[in-house]
């Protein structure tokens, strides 16, 4: 079995509880603290499949090939109405949030039923990973709030120079095509 490397990232998060007796009490709010994820980053579904082919006797397109057949098969069984067991990753299955009604006679199927949707269920003992070797947990500063409204702004990069004379070892951003 594998060993995880990097310590899982997370942050303090300010939040504050009202007691739910009497939420409009100011006195009664508490100042607590609870540990939310940071990421490190995110794989994507190629480099995914390259990491499963590595250590598979398939191609990288392979395996995407196989893994997006699966889940579309998936979805269509959960579309008829069955719970899909998808292994040691947990279950899928067909989900929808009902409005209520009432009397029986009011119900109607396109009003009354809403947000179809398939939902998956991790397994719990493939998930927890307190029982994953190696796993450990870093604590890094809690992201700054962004004003409502305003964007990220990315840091501008310099185009590069007219012509193709540029080396590509001069730094320049150029390839020197």
């Amino acid at each position: 079995m594998n060993k995880a490397s990097n310590p899982i990232r997370f942050y303090l998060l300010e939040r504050h509880i009202v007691d739910p007796r009497d939420p409009k009490n100011k006195e009664k709010q508490r100042k607590v603290f609870q540990a939310r994820t940071a990421s490190r980053g995110r794989v994507k579904f190629r480099d995914f499949c390259g990491r499963v082919a590595r250590g598979a006797s398939f191609t990288q397109q392979e395996v995407e090939a196989v893994i997006n057949y699966a889940t579309e098969i998936a979805r269509e069984i959960v579309a008829n109405g069955d719970i899909v067991e998808f292994g040691d990753l947990g279950t899928m299955s067909p989900s929808f949030v009902g409005k209520v009604v009432t009397k029986v006679e009011d119900f109607n199927v396109l009003t009354h039923i809403t947000r179809p949707k398939v939902c998956f269920r991790p397994s719990r003992d493939f998930f927890d990973l307190r029982t994953y070797p190696g796993v450990s947990f870093q604590r890094m500063d809690a992201p700054t709030p962004q004003s409502k409204g305003k964007k990220k702004t990315a840091p501008k990069t310099p185009k590069p120079k007219e012509g193709g004379s540029g080396d590509s070892s001069s730094g320049d951003g150029h390839l020197g095509i």
